[in-house]
């Protein structure tokens, strides 16, 4: 069989900085289904949509989490919610990463920072298969998740 990997949005730059039409399109895409008045600021979406890496597949994971965690009772999703729900994903895609994994997240932290490829080899394909690395575009741009990037072990490790 064949994994073909398939590029996600990219909505954040090379340079770190949002591209605007990407944001516009996936909060045009989740107030398709949440009203707008459930969140507890546009703030709050924002990150949501930060959080799923241009995945809508994970942007759906990060509100479903945030809504687990949300106060039924208040009826809105909040920033403490979804700060919980980044904590428990987090932990989740870090789980199983090796100091060979971490070893590897560096180096492509480096690599970004200096506008620089990062050459393929057979480590990134698993990264990327378990959605650790997210590749966008052709496949030349590579970033670490931002959930994994929220975990305590990436911090540790990689800063």
């Amino acid at each position: 069989s064949t994994v073909v990997s398939f590029p996600f949005v990219k909505i954040v730059s090379s340079k770190g900085e949002p591209i605007e039409e990407a944001m516009t399109r996936f909060r045009e895409f989740v107030l398709r289904r949440i009203d707008e008045d459930l969140f507890d600021s546009p703030e709050t979406l924002t990150k949501v949509i930060q959080y799923g890496g241009g995945s809508p597949r994970e942007l759906l994971r990060v509100l479903e989490y945030t809504y687990l965690y949300s106060d039924v009772d208040a009826g809105k999703l909040t920033a403490a919610a979804l700060e919980k729900a980044v904590k428990k994903l987090s932990a989740e895609y870090a789980r199983y990463l090796s100091e060979k994994d971490l070893e590897k997240l560096k180096i492509l932290k480096e690599n970004n920072a200096k506008g620089l490829s990062t050459p393929f080899d057979e480590t990134w394909q698993d990264l990327l298969e378990k959605l650790i690395v997210l590749e966008y575009n052709d496949g030349t741009y590579k970033r670490v998740h931002p959930l994994v990037e929220a975990s305590q072990l990436y911090q540790q490790y990689v800063g």
